[in-house]
């Protein structure tokens, strides 16, 4: 079940922890894998809660050597007063052991974010993400830990570095289809729970997927909704 894409939902998740962004979306958790060498993917998606929409697109590549790099862009719209954020992000991923016979990897994902407009603040976070195949390749453990570097207006009495953190187990079904678990959260901010589904309409070029999650012990005050869209190209020779 191997599914080499960038880490987009997680570390927006992770970074921003109101749920805005794999071991391939849905998955907040990422993986310890990367895009294949010259592969390039584009992954597009919505998501809708009680206080905002937002609307992501984020491309990423691996132009040929050991690391992915990306730049994504959205937009949230509050849903109360109407204003308006832009939002961005920048991301390098690699792999410290890329996954063997033994079944097990490790990447590493420095990324930078930054929300202007009503909500403005900026992010900095290192995180390293490991994956565990169970029952062959057909049931898949990732394994998140990483620290967030805050700047601009953290919330009231929270510690510039914080750490976060995220547990997901995805489970294929079939050739084409897979569905996903997940808690995720960061230092004094909560835990989220997320349950997903993924289906590819051309295997290895085109999926859709949706998940729904909530803050933990909130029943539904913070739930919210996402639908996506990831495709797949390699380059031109």
């Amino acid at each position: 079940m191997k599914k080499n894409v960038p880490a987009w939902r997680s570390t927006l998740l992770l970074m921003l922890c109101a749920p805005a962004a794999q071991a391939g979306r849905p998955m907040a958790a990422d993986d310890a894998a990367i895009l294949d060498p010259r592969q390039c993917q584009l992954e597009m998606w919505a998501q809708h809660n009680k206080t905002q929409n937002e609307y992501w697109t984020a491309p990423a590549c691996n132009f040929g050597g050991g690391w992915e790099l990306g730049a994504g862009a959205g937009r949230a719209r509050s849903l109360a007063g109407g204003g308006r954020d832009t939002l961005s992000l920048l991301q390098a991923k690699t792999l410290l052991r890329a996954p063997q016979e033994d079944g097990w990897g490790l990447g590493l994902v420095l990324a930078g974010q930054w929300r202007t407009g009503a909500n403005s603040n900026r992010d900095l976070s290192l995180n390293l993400p490991l994956s565990v195949e169970l029952a062959g390749d057909r049931a898949m453990l990732h394994a998140n830990v990483g620290w967030l570097r805050l700047r601009g207006q953290p919330e009231p009495a929270s510690p510039r570095l914080q750490r976060s953190w995220a547990l997901g187990l995805e489970l294929a079904a079939g050739e084409r289809a897979a569905f996903t678990a997940e808690a995720y959260g960061r230092q004094r901010t909560g835990s989220y729970m997320q349950l997903g589904a993924r289906y590819s309409l051309i295997p290895g070029r085109a999926d859709i997927d949706i998940a729904y999650g909530d803050r933990a012990g909130r029943r539904g005050a913070e739930r919210y909704l996402a639908v996506g869209l990831t495709l797949v190209a390699s380059l031109a020779d």
